[in-house]
């Protein structure tokens, strides 16, 4: 097996490479996947210095099978990764024979879900009041910039909107969530993992 590994924190790179072998290119930031070299499987980690691995998973047409390395836990980032294409799920906490016996999954076609993704999963489709569940995906990526404190203008700036309609999503978006202001509409989107400042 040749894989790839991207991953920000030096340490976990070299424990991953003397555990597991076969790494023969590795990143450190999303910009780096732009080299990636032709590999049977791609373990990736989602939060990145210079972004999430999941913004650049949804915008590939083709890529090697995935392997989700992660230790996130909000309730956005753990459904958005469940939603992607990658073909495994492992959280940080999960044991170095998790992880092996994930890669043996994957490598042989199937599909690798963790019992901490699986727990996570569970929580969240018992969650009334998940996210996903309330706001819209493009609520959830307005949501995203002015939970980080951007005015609607920037924020429609950034995605391509009008003013004005960044405005009927903040408010649509107050309502859904009771938020009653700004500050408030901040401290859900933080609290959620929708925004981080």
């Amino acid at each position: 097996m040749k894989y790839a590994l991207v991953e920000d924190q030096t340490l976990v790179r070299q424990m991953l490479r003397a555990q597991i072998p076969g790494c023969v290119w590795e990143g450190a930031c999303v910009g780096d996947l732009e080299n990636l070299p032709k590999v049977d499987l791609l373990i990736l980690d989602l939060e990145l210095p210079d972004g999430n691995g999941l913004d650049w998973l949804a915008k590939q047409d083709s890529h090697p099978p995935v392997l989700v390395l992660t230790s996130c836990r909000e309730d956005v980032l753990v459904y958005r990764a469940l939603k992607t294409d990658a073909v495994g799920l492992v959280h940080k906490e999960d044991s170095i024979e998790v992880l092996k016996a994930a890669i043996t999954a994957v490598l042989h076609g199937g599909v690798f879900y963790s019992k901490t993704f699986q727990q996570f999963r569970s929580r969240i489709n018992a969650d009334p009041d998940a996210p996903h569940k309330v706001l819209s995906d493009r609520e959830q990526e307005v949501l995203t910039y002015l939970g980080q404190g951007l005015s609607s203008a920037e924020v429609a700036q950034i995605i391509g909107l009008k003013e004005s309609s960044v405005n009927d999503y903040k408010s649509i978006i107050m309502r859904k969530t009771g938020a009653k202001n700004h500050p408030e509409l901040m401290r859900y989107a933080l609290a959620k993992g929708i925004a981080k400042i």
